[in-house]
Protein backbone atom coordinates (compact mmCIF):
# COMPACT_ATOMS: atom_id res chain seq x y z
CA UNK A 1 0.00 0.00 0.00
CA UNK A 2 2.90 2.02 0.65
CA UNK A 3 4.73 1.61 -2.77
CA UNK A 4 0.96 2.36 -4.29
CA UNK A 5 0.67 5.70 -2.19
CA UNK A 6 4.24 6.86 -3.21
CA UNK A 7 3.00 6.56 -6.73
CA UNK A 8 -0.05 8.10 -6.86
CA UNK A 9 2.15 10.99 -4.90
CA UNK A 10 4.53 10.57 -8.10
CA UNK A 11 1.59 11.07 -10.85
CA UNK A 12 0.18 13.81 -8.88
CA UNK A 13 3.07 15.55 -8.87
CA UNK A 14 3.56 15.38 -12.20
CA UNK A 15 -0.02 16.43 -13.31
CA UNK A 16 0.50 19.11 -11.22
CA UNK A 17 3.65 20.31 -12.96
CA UNK A 18 1.89 19.82 -16.68
CA UNK A 19 -0.84 22.09 -14.99
CA UNK A 20 1.41 24.52 -14.04
CA UNK A 21 3.28 24.56 -17.07
CA UNK A 22 0.21 24.87 -19.44
CA UNK A 23 -0.80 28.01 -17.39
CA UNK A 24 2.66 29.75 -17.60
CA UNK A 25 2.68 28.84 -21.14
CA UNK A 26 -0.92 30.53 -21.55
CA UNK A 27 -0.16 33.47 -19.30
CA UNK A 28 3.09 34.54 -21.59
CA UNK A 29 1.05 34.09 -24.75
CA UNK A 30 -1.53 36.29 -23.37
CA UNK A 31 0.98 38.46 -22.30
CA UNK A 32 2.66 38.43 -25.31
CA UNK A 33 -0.33 39.28 -27.62
CA UNK A 34 -1.34 41.66 -24.96
CA UNK A 35 1.51 44.16 -25.90
CA UNK A 36 2.11 42.72 -29.12
CA UNK A 37 1.17 46.08 -32.37
CA UNK A 38 -0.42 44.97 -34.73
CA UNK A 39 -1.91 46.61 -37.82
CA UNK A 40 -5.78 46.26 -37.81
CA UNK A 41 -8.28 47.56 -39.97
CA UNK A 42 -11.63 48.41 -38.55
CA UNK A 43 -14.96 49.78 -39.96
CA UNK A 44 -17.21 52.14 -38.35
CA UNK A 45 -20.48 49.82 -37.58
CA UNK A 46 -23.87 51.87 -39.12
CA UNK A 47 -27.15 50.29 -40.14
CA UNK A 48 -28.23 49.76 -43.80
CA UNK A 49 -31.05 48.22 -45.31
CA UNK A 50 -31.04 45.37 -47.69
CA UNK A 51 -33.53 44.33 -49.97
CA UNK A 52 -34.74 41.27 -51.54
CA UNK A 53 -35.90 41.79 -54.85
CA UNK A 54 -37.41 39.62 -58.33
CA UNK A 55 -38.55 41.04 -61.34
CA UNK A 56 -37.75 41.07 -65.35
CA UNK A 57 -39.14 42.67 -68.52
CA UNK A 58 -42.60 44.84 -67.88
CA UNK A 59 -45.30 46.84 -69.64
CA UNK A 60 -46.70 49.86 -69.06
CA UNK A 61 -50.35 50.92 -69.74
CA UNK A 62 -51.68 53.92 -69.91
CA UNK A 63 -54.76 56.44 -71.26
CA UNK A 64 -52.98 58.36 -74.16
CA UNK A 65 -54.02 60.87 -76.78
CA UNK A 66 -51.34 60.66 -80.23
CA UNK A 67 -51.19 64.33 -80.91
CA UNK A 68 -50.75 65.07 -84.75
CA UNK A 69 -49.78 67.65 -87.43
CA UNK A 70 -50.31 68.33 -90.87
CA UNK A 71 -46.00 69.02 -90.77
CA UNK A 72 -43.55 66.58 -91.05
CA UNK A 73 -40.45 68.08 -90.26
CA UNK A 74 -38.22 69.06 -86.87
CA UNK A 75 -40.17 69.86 -83.77
CA UNK A 76 -39.21 72.52 -81.58
CA UNK A 77 -40.94 71.66 -78.01
CA UNK A 78 -41.75 74.30 -75.64
CA UNK A 79 -42.55 71.57 -73.09
CA UNK A 80 -40.15 68.84 -71.46
CA UNK A 81 -41.29 65.31 -71.19
CA UNK A 82 -43.39 64.33 -68.45
CA UNK A 83 -44.58 68.26 -68.39
CA UNK A 84 -48.05 69.14 -67.00
CA UNK A 85 -49.71 71.90 -69.71
CA UNK A 86 -53.31 73.56 -69.42
CA UNK A 87 -55.99 73.50 -72.25
CA UNK A 88 -55.25 75.55 -74.73
CA UNK A 89 -50.91 75.74 -74.35
CA UNK A 90 -48.48 76.16 -76.57
CA UNK A 91 -47.08 72.46 -76.78
CA UNK A 92 -44.38 72.83 -80.22
CA UNK A 93 -43.39 74.83 -83.37
CA UNK A 94 -44.12 71.75 -85.86
CA UNK A 95 -41.52 72.38 -89.33
CA UNK A 96 -42.09 71.48 -93.20
CA UNK A 97 -40.12 68.63 -94.01
CA UNK A 98 -38.29 65.36 -92.72
CA UNK A 99 -38.02 64.35 -89.39
CA UNK A 100 -35.93 61.22 -89.56
CA UNK A 101 -34.69 59.34 -86.11
CA UNK A 102 -31.17 61.28 -86.35
CA UNK A 103 -32.07 64.56 -86.57
CA UNK A 104 -34.35 63.88 -83.57
CA UNK A 105 -31.60 62.15 -82.26
CA UNK A 106 -29.34 65.05 -83.00
CA UNK A 107 -31.70 67.97 -81.53
CA UNK A 108 -31.85 65.94 -78.24
CA UNK A 109 -28.19 66.23 -77.85
CA UNK A 110 -28.06 69.84 -78.43
CA UNK A 111 -30.88 70.73 -76.07
CA UNK A 112 -28.89 68.62 -73.11
CA UNK A 113 -25.62 69.99 -74.50
CA UNK A 114 -26.75 73.52 -73.71
CA UNK A 115 -29.33 73.04 -70.88
CA UNK A 116 -26.06 72.35 -69.30
CA UNK A 117 -23.90 74.95 -70.29
CA UNK A 118 -27.02 77.65 -69.60
CA UNK A 119 -26.46 76.50 -65.94
CA UNK A 120 -23.08 77.40 -65.93
CA UNK A 121 -22.91 81.21 -66.57
CA UNK A 122 -23.76 84.83 -64.86
CA UNK A 123 -26.29 83.92 -62.66
CA UNK A 124 -26.24 79.79 -62.29
CA UNK A 125 -22.28 80.10 -60.84
CA UNK A 126 -22.76 83.73 -59.29
CA UNK A 127 -22.70 81.91 -55.66
CA UNK A 128 -21.48 78.44 -56.61
CA UNK A 129 -19.59 77.58 -53.66
CA UNK A 130 -16.30 76.16 -55.17
CA UNK A 131 -15.13 73.73 -52.47
CA UNK A 132 -18.49 72.30 -52.30
CA UNK A 133 -18.49 71.79 -56.47
CA UNK A 134 -15.34 70.04 -56.23
CA UNK A 135 -16.44 67.44 -53.19
CA UNK A 136 -19.79 66.86 -55.20
CA UNK A 137 -17.27 65.85 -58.58
CA UNK A 138 -15.45 63.90 -55.99
CA UNK A 139 -18.30 61.53 -54.50
CA UNK A 140 -19.98 61.65 -58.01
CA UNK A 141 -16.96 59.43 -59.42
CA UNK A 142 -16.47 57.54 -56.72
CA UNK A 143 -20.54 56.82 -57.31
CA UNK A 144 -19.69 56.14 -61.38
CA UNK A 145 -16.66 53.87 -60.26
CA UNK A 146 -19.38 51.52 -58.16
CA UNK A 147 -21.90 51.47 -60.54
CA UNK A 148 -19.44 51.14 -63.04
CA UNK A 149 -17.64 48.00 -61.08
CA UNK A 150 -21.23 46.46 -59.99
CA UNK A 151 -22.59 46.98 -63.46
CA UNK A 152 -25.73 48.52 -62.31
CA UNK A 153 -26.36 50.75 -65.58
CA UNK A 154 -29.69 52.39 -64.41
CA UNK A 155 -28.34 55.15 -62.84
CA UNK A 156 -25.52 55.88 -65.00
CA UNK A 157 -26.63 58.12 -67.29
CA UNK A 158 -27.69 60.41 -64.49
CA UNK A 159 -24.46 60.12 -63.07
CA UNK A 160 -22.44 60.98 -65.82
CA UNK A 161 -25.02 63.90 -66.86
CA UNK A 162 -24.39 65.17 -63.50
CA UNK A 163 -20.28 64.92 -63.34
CA UNK A 164 -20.11 66.76 -66.58
CA UNK A 165 -22.13 69.68 -65.59
CA UNK A 166 -20.06 70.11 -61.77
CA UNK A 167 -17.45 69.87 -64.06
CA UNK A 168 -18.31 72.77 -66.70
CA UNK A 169 -19.15 74.85 -63.21
CA UNK A 170 -15.77 74.43 -61.81
CA UNK A 171 -14.31 75.20 -64.93
CA UNK A 172 -16.12 78.02 -65.65
CA UNK A 173 -15.76 79.55 -62.17
CA UNK A 174 -12.31 79.26 -62.02
CA UNK A 175 -11.27 80.24 -66.07
CA UNK A 176 -13.92 82.79 -66.49
CA UNK A 177 -17.37 81.91 -68.20
CA UNK A 178 -16.61 83.15 -71.85
CA UNK A 179 -15.60 80.07 -73.10
CA UNK A 180 -18.67 78.74 -71.91
CA UNK A 181 -20.42 81.24 -73.89
CA UNK A 182 -18.67 80.89 -76.50
CA UNK A 183 -19.66 77.33 -77.13
CA UNK A 184 -23.31 78.49 -76.31
CA UNK A 185 -23.21 80.81 -78.75
CA UNK A 186 -22.24 78.00 -81.39
CA UNK A 187 -24.51 75.43 -80.29
CA UNK A 188 -27.67 77.50 -80.41
CA UNK A 189 -26.57 78.74 -83.89
CA UNK A 190 -26.25 74.85 -85.12
CA UNK A 191 -29.95 74.09 -83.47
CA UNK A 192 -31.37 76.74 -85.36
CA UNK A 193 -30.25 74.93 -88.73
CA UNK A 194 -33.09 72.73 -88.16
CA UNK A 195 -35.57 75.26 -87.51
CA UNK A 196 -36.27 77.35 -90.54
CA UNK A 197 -38.68 77.61 -93.26
CA UNK A 198 -42.75 77.41 -92.92
CA UNK A 199 -44.14 75.88 -89.81
CA UNK A 200 -47.29 75.30 -87.49
CA UNK A 201 -47.31 76.22 -83.62
CA UNK A 202 -49.72 73.67 -82.10
CA UNK A 203 -51.56 73.95 -78.66
CA UNK A 204 -52.81 71.56 -75.99
CA UNK A 205 -56.76 70.45 -76.55
CA UNK A 206 -56.72 69.09 -73.76
CA UNK A 207 -55.11 69.27 -69.93
CA UNK A 208 -52.45 66.74 -68.71
CA UNK A 209 -49.06 65.43 -68.85
CA UNK A 210 -47.15 66.20 -72.56
CA UNK A 211 -44.56 63.43 -73.32
CA UNK A 212 -42.81 64.04 -77.04
CA UNK A 213 -42.68 61.15 -79.72
CA UNK A 214 -45.40 57.93 -80.08
CA UNK A 215 -44.52 54.29 -80.52
CA UNK A 216 -47.88 53.46 -82.46
CA UNK A 217 -49.22 51.10 -78.87
CA UNK A 218 -50.78 53.92 -77.28
CA UNK A 219 -54.42 51.97 -78.05
CA UNK A 220 -53.58 48.57 -77.50
CA UNK A 221 -51.82 49.01 -74.63
CA UNK A 222 -54.58 51.56 -73.07
CA UNK A 223 -55.13 51.34 -69.50
CA UNK A 224 -58.59 49.96 -69.87
CA UNK A 225 -57.37 47.20 -71.46
CA UNK A 226 -55.75 45.71 -67.94
CA UNK A 227 -59.92 45.30 -66.98
CA UNK A 228 -59.97 42.09 -69.11
CA UNK A 229 -56.57 41.32 -69.90
CA UNK A 230 -55.84 37.32 -69.33
CA UNK A 231 -52.49 35.33 -69.94
CA UNK A 232 -53.19 34.56 -73.52
CA UNK A 233 -54.56 38.14 -74.53
CA UNK A 234 -51.50 39.45 -72.85
CA UNK A 235 -48.79 37.64 -74.79
CA UNK A 236 -50.63 38.03 -78.04
CA UNK A 237 -50.33 41.94 -77.07
CA UNK A 238 -46.94 41.11 -76.80
CA UNK A 239 -46.77 39.43 -80.79
CA UNK A 240 -48.39 42.10 -82.23
CA UNK A 241 -45.56 44.35 -80.04
CA UNK A 242 -42.44 42.72 -81.82
CA UNK A 243 -44.50 42.60 -85.61
CA UNK A 244 -43.66 46.36 -85.63
CA UNK A 245 -46.26 47.14 -87.94
CA UNK A 246 -48.41 49.56 -86.23
CA UNK A 247 -46.42 52.52 -85.63
CA UNK A 248 -48.09 55.60 -85.39
CA UNK A 249 -48.37 56.90 -89.19
CA UNK A 250 -46.96 60.32 -90.13
CA UNK A 251 -47.49 63.43 -87.86
CA UNK A 252 -47.25 62.12 -84.60
CA UNK A 253 -45.30 64.64 -82.76
CA UNK A 254 -46.46 63.71 -79.23
CA UNK A 255 -49.15 62.41 -76.93
CA UNK A 256 -51.15 63.47 -73.64
CA UNK A 257 -51.87 61.76 -70.87
CA UNK A 258 -55.07 63.14 -69.12
CA UNK A 259 -54.04 62.05 -65.83
CA UNK A 260 -51.19 60.63 -63.47
CA UNK A 261 -52.56 57.10 -63.37
CA UNK A 262 -50.73 53.78 -65.29
CA UNK A 263 -49.92 50.14 -64.79
CA UNK A 264 -47.20 48.18 -64.78
CA UNK A 265 -47.85 44.07 -65.71
CA UNK A 266 -44.89 42.19 -65.18
CA UNK A 267 -44.64 38.68 -65.92
CA UNK A 268 -43.27 36.46 -63.08
CA UNK A 269 -42.42 32.76 -62.67
CA UNK A 270 -45.44 30.97 -60.11
CA UNK A 271 -42.76 30.87 -57.38
CA UNK A 272 -41.82 34.45 -57.27
CA UNK A 273 -45.50 35.25 -57.64
CA UNK A 274 -46.58 33.21 -54.55
CA UNK A 275 -44.89 35.79 -51.79
CA UNK A 276 -46.96 38.65 -52.79
CA UNK A 277 -50.36 39.39 -51.94
CA UNK A 278 -52.65 41.28 -53.85
CA UNK A 279 -53.84 44.40 -52.22
CA UNK A 280 -50.59 44.89 -50.64
CA UNK A 281 -48.70 48.10 -51.84
CA UNK A 282 -44.39 46.74 -52.53
CA UNK A 283 -41.93 49.28 -53.09
CA UNK A 284 -40.71 48.68 -57.29
CA UNK A 285 -37.42 49.91 -58.68
CA UNK A 286 -37.37 50.81 -61.84
CA UNK A 287 -33.46 49.84 -62.84
CA UNK A 288 -32.65 51.24 -65.79
CA UNK A 289 -34.33 54.54 -65.11
CA UNK A 290 -32.16 55.99 -62.75
CA UNK A 291 -33.25 53.35 -60.03
CA UNK A 292 -36.20 55.42 -59.64
CA UNK A 293 -38.85 53.34 -56.84
CA UNK A 294 -42.73 53.62 -56.76
CA UNK A 295 -44.76 52.22 -53.92
CA UNK A 296 -47.18 50.48 -56.20
CA UNK A 297 -50.52 48.91 -54.94
CA UNK A 298 -50.49 44.84 -56.76
CA UNK A 299 -54.11 45.50 -57.66
CA UNK A 300 -54.10 41.23 -58.97
CA UNK A 301 -52.38 38.50 -60.18
CA UNK A 302 -53.62 36.78 -63.40
CA UNK A 303 -52.30 32.86 -64.25
CA UNK A 304 -51.19 32.16 -67.65
CA UNK A 305 -50.42 28.43 -67.49
CA UNK A 306 -49.19 28.37 -71.24
CA UNK A 307 -46.13 30.32 -70.42
CA UNK A 308 -45.67 29.08 -66.72
CA UNK A 309 -45.75 32.29 -65.80
CA UNK A 310 -47.66 34.84 -63.50
CA UNK A 311 -48.70 38.42 -64.23
CA UNK A 312 -48.25 41.20 -61.67
CA UNK A 313 -50.84 43.82 -62.16
CA UNK A 314 -48.98 47.05 -60.39
CA UNK A 315 -51.08 50.46 -60.35
CA UNK A 316 -49.55 53.67 -59.49
CA UNK A 317 -51.00 57.59 -60.19
CA UNK A 318 -47.22 58.96 -59.71
CA UNK A 319 -45.34 60.89 -62.45
CA UNK A 320 -42.00 61.76 -60.80
CA UNK A 321 -39.46 64.30 -63.08
CA UNK A 322 -36.74 62.98 -65.34
CA UNK A 323 -38.90 59.65 -65.29
CA UNK A 324 -38.99 58.27 -69.18
CA UNK A 325 -41.93 55.98 -69.62
CA UNK A 326 -40.92 53.39 -71.94
CA UNK A 327 -43.37 51.08 -73.26
CA UNK A 328 -41.13 48.49 -72.16
CA UNK A 329 -39.33 48.08 -68.36
CA UNK A 330 -36.85 46.69 -66.38
CA UNK A 331 -38.31 46.53 -62.98
CA UNK A 332 -37.44 44.80 -59.52
CA UNK A 333 -40.21 44.25 -57.15
CA UNK A 334 -38.81 44.08 -53.80
CA UNK A 335 -40.00 41.00 -52.01
CA UNK A 336 -38.88 41.71 -48.23
CA UNK A 337 -36.55 44.16 -46.59
CA UNK A 338 -33.96 43.72 -43.32
CA UNK A 339 -31.87 46.39 -41.73
CA UNK A 340 -29.66 46.19 -39.49
CA UNK A 341 -25.46 46.88 -38.67
CA UNK A 342 -23.31 45.82 -41.43
CA UNK A 343 -20.93 43.43 -40.45
CA UNK A 344 -18.09 41.74 -42.73
CA UNK A 345 -18.02 38.18 -42.13
CA UNK A 346 -14.48 37.99 -41.90
CA UNK A 347 -15.06 40.13 -38.56
CA UNK A 348 -17.19 37.87 -36.93
CA UNK A 349 -15.68 35.50 -34.20
CA UNK A 350 -16.64 33.48 -31.32
CA UNK A 351 -16.15 33.84 -27.59
CA UNK A 352 -17.64 31.26 -24.35
CA UNK A 353 -19.98 29.48 -27.43
CA UNK A 354 -21.45 33.11 -28.19
CA UNK A 355 -21.28 34.75 -31.53
CA UNK A 356 -19.98 38.91 -31.94
CA UNK A 357 -17.42 41.10 -33.32
CA UNK A 358 -14.55 42.90 -31.42
CA UNK A 359 -14.51 46.81 -31.42
CA UNK A 360 -11.96 48.77 -30.30
CA UNK A 361 -12.33 51.28 -27.60
CA UNK A 362 -9.55 53.19 -27.16
CA UNK A 363 -6.42 50.72 -27.63
CA UNK A 364 -9.12 48.02 -26.25
CA UNK A 365 -10.06 45.00 -28.16
CA UNK A 366 -13.80 44.78 -26.48
CA UNK A 367 -15.68 41.47 -27.40
CA UNK A 368 -19.34 42.48 -28.98
CA UNK A 369 -22.74 39.82 -28.95
CA UNK A 370 -24.39 39.87 -32.52
CA UNK A 371 -28.19 38.75 -33.34
CA UNK A 372 -27.59 38.16 -36.78
CA UNK A 373 -30.91 39.24 -38.93
CA UNK A 374 -29.56 38.49 -42.36
CA UNK A 375 -26.63 36.66 -44.16
CA UNK A 376 -25.37 37.67 -47.47
CA UNK A 377 -22.50 36.45 -49.42
CA UNK A 378 -19.47 38.29 -47.31
CA UNK A 379 -21.41 40.10 -44.90
CA UNK A 380 -24.32 39.58 -42.44
CA UNK A 381 -26.88 42.52 -41.02
CA UNK A 382 -27.31 42.41 -37.13
CA UNK A 383 -30.13 43.95 -35.07
CA UNK A 384 -29.21 46.78 -33.39
CA UNK A 385 -29.61 46.59 -29.38
CA UNK A 386 -28.83 48.31 -26.33
CA UNK A 387 -29.00 45.67 -24.01
CA UNK A 388 -26.27 42.71 -23.48
CA UNK A 389 -25.98 38.90 -22.02
CA UNK A 390 -23.84 38.76 -18.75
CA UNK A 391 -20.98 41.00 -19.15
CA UNK A 392 -21.07 41.51 -22.88
CA UNK A 393 -22.88 44.06 -24.72
CA UNK A 394 -24.33 43.45 -28.16
CA UNK A 395 -22.86 45.67 -30.98
CA UNK A 396 -24.19 49.32 -31.34
CA UNK A 397 -23.67 51.62 -33.99
CA UNK A 398 -20.55 54.07 -34.65
CA UNK A 399 -18.01 51.25 -32.56
CA UNK A 400 -15.23 50.91 -34.95
CA UNK A 401 -15.57 46.81 -35.76
CA UNK A 402 -12.13 45.22 -36.11
CA UNK A 403 -12.08 43.37 -39.38
CA UNK A 404 -8.49 41.87 -39.75
CA UNK A 405 -7.36 41.20 -36.25
CA UNK A 406 -5.43 38.08 -35.18
CA UNK A 407 -5.69 36.23 -31.64
CA UNK A 408 -7.69 38.76 -30.01
CA UNK A 409 -9.50 38.18 -27.09
CA UNK A 410 -11.96 40.40 -24.88
CA UNK A 411 -9.60 43.06 -22.74
CA UNK A 412 -6.62 42.71 -25.49
CA UNK A 413 -4.44 45.71 -25.62
CA UNK A 414 -3.36 46.83 -29.20
CA UNK A 415 -0.94 49.67 -30.30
Amino acid sequence: MAVKSRSSAFWSKIAMGFIFAVVVIYTVYHLIALFTSEDLSTIVSGVTTESVTVGGDGYVFREEQVLYCANTGAVDYFVQNGGKVSKGQSLARVYEGENSEDVRGFISMLDGQIALLRQCTGDAIANADLSALRKSADDTYFTLTRLIASGEVGELDYQIEKMMLTLSKIRAITDGDASVKEALSILEGEREKYFSGRNEEVFSQNSGYFYSGADGFEAIFNISVVDTLDGESFYALLERMQKNDEFAPGGAFGKLAPDSQWKFVLPLDPDEAASFTEGEYYNVRFTENNNTVFSMLLEKKIPAPEQKKVLMVLYCNRLPDNFSFERCMTAQIERSSYSGIYVPRAALAKLDGMRGVYVLRGNVATFRLVEIVYEGSDYVLVAERDDGEGKYYYLGSNELIITNGKNLFDGRIVE
